[in-house]
Formats: C-alpha cells, structure tokens, sequence
C-alpha cells in the first residue's frame, strides 16, 4: 500500500492583538489598518504564525514612524505604548519578525495608531 500527502509551503506572517492586563490577548480581535488607542497606555503583541521552530530564533524589530524602537524589556513580542498630555495625532506602528535559522523566513506588518481622541 501506498499513501501520498502533499504539503503546500505557506508564507510566514505576524498578526497584531491588543494585550491587556486584565482580559489578556484578544486574540478575537486583530488590529489592521487603524486602531485608536482607548487609554494613555495599551501593549500590543506580535504573533508569528507559519515559521520554523524553535521560536527562540525568531527576531522582533518594532518600529514608530520609520525609527527603530525598543520592545518590552522581557518578552520582544510585546511593545507598549504610552500617550502623555493632551496633544492628538497619529504615529505608524511596523513590527519585523525574521527567523534567525531560515534566510527566507519573515514577515512584517503594520498600522496606524490613533491616540488623543
């Protein structure tokens, strides 16, 4: 007897969710496109779907308006951002996932963060 199973390669690709302190990850909820932000603080996880393990090797880069900035201290899937006074706009959120081990694997998305509504 024979059996044939076919594997069809899928891209790598990270989805953005809000990580709350009391509710945890809405993983119901994906941000796309826009998102205003609610508070003066609200953390966002990067979830990497569709890469190699070991997920050690994946590498997280955020960035605001183009500029590199520092993720959580503790855990790089997270990023948390604060709006102080009373000053309204808009701020290009971007994360970068690569997998340190596969050349071809990454994935990067991004939105736009609304705060002072």
């Amino acid at each position: 007897a024979t059996k044939t199973i076919e594997i069809e390669p899928v891209t790598p690709r990270i989805v953005l969710y809000e990580d709350g302190p009391l509710l945890g990850t809405t993983y119901q909820r994906p941000i796309q496109g826009s998102f205003a932000l609610p508070g003066t603080e609200i953390t966002f996880r990067a979830e990497p779907y569709f890469f190699s393990s070991p997920f050690e090797s994946l590498q997280f880069s955020w960035f605001m308006n183009g500029e590199s900035t520092a993720p959580d201290s503790e855990n790089p899937q997270l990023i948390t951002l604060r709006h102080e006074g009373t000053t309204r706009g808009t701020a290009q959120i971007q994360v970068s996932v690569e997998h340190s081990g596969f050349l071809f694997q990454e994935a990067r998305t991004s939105f736009t963060a609304q705060f002072g509504q």
